[in-house]
């Protein structure tokens, strides 16, 4: 710590009636989030090995966007649960890495590149499987059929996220003065906020709030468009070349993937937009920080459990998997 941070924490922190609790350490937030990530891990390896091998031939055009969309999800959840766990203070605007990257030494500055690079890679993979879906219909008339034509799509998609990083990344400050500047602000936070190195961002939890907005506005636009045009095609106007059985099986991959995605979406907007609307109300608590961040960790186990589950032939593939296990267990168990 520089001199005068030295002194503010000698001095004016003493001050501060601090009332935070266990939930409110670094360790609250980074311990969980491990585990969880642990846990996660076999779940997400079994969702790729169905999607690799158990995928029928009827499900084939969907395999490579619920692989694409599986591996963005895995690699999101490795970033934030073990490289680069995240500890938000709030109302300063502010961020401590205590994940694997901060004890190697890595800038808080590429961290955050990663981290919004694989933010982006799964919002673009949960696009991807609507958007393949709606494209996949000849008679849509917003289909995209040529691979220029797709390319240019995503890019579009993908210029508010770069945007909103590349603007995040030029009010960044990973200094002991940005540190005061913060205080500033918000003169009692944790501990934490002495202890690790920060990355302060000038502004206010309005601004990352209308960022955020922005962003989970510019996705769910995208969604809801390819979902309109495929309930218009299969639900209102269905054409005459559209046969029963892929009309149907349409249908069907509708519905699952619809549920496929709520689930893990809900794991991460909901919690994050309770603290942020707290926050912008005036009311802040570090513990509710240090929950909703557990809350967006369960987001790979969620996610993996959601594709194997609401598609029923990765159903199938798990009960014969279960049932060949419990088969070769008791026949074990009368061998001995």
């Amino acid at each position: 710590m520089s001199t005068a941070l030295e002194q503010y924490y000698a001095t004016n922190y003493t001050k501060c009636n601090i009332s935070y609790n266990i939930l409110a350490t670094w360790q609250a937030v980074a311990y969980p989030i491990h585990i969880i990530q642990f846990i996660s891990l076999p779940f997400q390896i079994l969702a790729f090995y169905i999607i690799v091998t158990k995928t029928p031939p009827r499900m084939k055009p969907m395999q490579l966007p619920l692989f694409l969309n599986h591996l963005f999800c895995a690699l999101f959840d490795i970033c934030m649960c073990s490289l680069s766990t995240l500890y938000f203070f709030q109302p300063i605007m502010a961020f401590a890495s205590v994940g694997v990257l901060n004890w190697l030494g890595v800038p808080f500055v590429y961290q955050a590149v990663l981290g919004g690079s694989m933010l982006a890679g799964v919002a673009g993979s949960y696009v991807f499987l609507f958007e393949s879906r709606s494209s996949s219909l000849p008679e849509n008339r917003f289909r995209i059929y040529r691979k220029t034509s797709r390319f240019a799509y995503f890019t579009y998609f993908l210029i508010p996220f770069i945007a909103a990083y590349v603007g995040m990344l030029m009010i960044a400050e990973e200094s002991d003065a940005g540190k005061l500047r913060a205080l500033a602000i918000y003169p009692c936070p944790t501990r934490e906020f002495f202890i690790f190195p920060v990355c302060v961002f000038e502004g206010t939890t309005s601004h990352i709030f209308l960022v955020y907005a922005l962003v989970m506005s510019h996705t769910s636009g995208n969604i809801i468009f390819h979902v309109a045009c495929l309930v218009y095609y299969l639900y209102i106007a269905p054409p005459r070349t559209l046969s029963q059985n892929t009309r149907r099986d349409q249908k069907i991959f509708l519905v699952c993937v619809t549920a496929q995605t709520s689930v893990p979406l809900l794991v991460i907007i909901a919690p994050a937009m309770i603290v942020l609307l707290a926050s912008w109300a005036g009311y802040y608590r570090q513990e509710w920080m240090s929950l909703a961040a557990i809350c967006v960790a369960t987001h790979g186990l969620a996610e993996s459990i959601a594709i194997m589950m609401v598609h029923k032939p990765y159903r199938a593939a798990i009960r014969k998997m279960l049932r060949k296990e419990n088969t070769i267990v008791m026949h074990r168990s009368v061998e001995l």
